[in-house]
């Protein structure tokens, strides 16, 4: 980080993704500028306008900028899905820091896992590893990996197996799931699976990579889920 500030009240997303940062470089939880703005994340949880009254609440410049993951590659997110998306980043950063103080883990987690699970119209059986959307889907196993609920492991390894059954395009990137983002989920998932899924899309990864000649932060975050990738 090029600053010791950490929170920006503006910005739900820029926060959280600050924060991730400064957990890659070892600050601690006794920082004055930690603590802070995990207390604001945490007070913003549940909050009236939150995902289904649950996860956090973006800030009305996440929702009219469409911010969603910290990659950079869920553009073109509807509200539903900047609320859903950032509501989840938001846990997963109170997750990174053991931050219990101000919401309620055991509770949000639960409702996380049982509760977001996508129904297919045709047939209407739940997906446990899916939500409405890829991206969503995503967004959703990154907190699930860190929280580790009862019954994580079956909706992880259900969704990993409908990113298997994803085509791979000419490019070597998966046919409709974001691509830095769910590298970086994968990433954080224990999970032997995830290296098979690794293993399909490493070449394009490693070209990815070879062409990284920025320092801002979805760079920053790119290269994370990439350098994972190729390693």
């Amino acid at each position: 980080m090029t600053t010791h500030l950490l929170l920006n009240e503006t910005s739900l997303a820029n926060t959280v993704w600050n924060l991730e940062e400064a957990r890659w470089s070892n600050r601690s939880t006794d920082d004055p500028a930690v603590g802070a703005a995990l207390s604001w994340v945490a007070g913003r949880i549940g909050m009236p306008g939150a995902y289904q009254g649950v996860l956090a609440l973006p800030t009305e410049s996440d929702i009219s900028e469409h911010l969603g993951a910290p990659t950079g590659d869920t553009t073109g997110l509807g509200t539903g899905g900047v609320l859903h998306v950032l509501g989840e980043e938001a846990v997963h950063a109170l997750l990174l820091w053991d931050h219990q103080a101000g919401w309620d883990s055991e509770r949000t987690l639960g409702i996380i896992e049982n509760r977001f699970r996508w129904k297919a119209v045709n047939d209407g059986a739940e997906r446990l590893g899916h939500f409405c959307c890829l991206r969503c889907s995503v967004a959703r196993w990154r907190a699930l990996a860190l929280g580790k609920p009862k019954g994580w492991e079956d909706s992880i390894a259900d969704g990993l197996k409908m990113l298997a059954g994803q085509k791979v395009k000419e490019n070597g990137r998966w046919e409709r799931y974001p691509f830095y983002y769910t590298l970086l989920t994968l990433s954080e998932i224990p999970m032997d699976e995830v290296h098979t899924e690794r293993a399909r899309v490493a070449v394009a990864a490693d070209r990815a990579l070879s062409r990284l000649n920025r320092e801002d932060q979805v760079t920053r975050f790119r290269r994370r889920a990439l350098e994972w990738a190729v390693s």
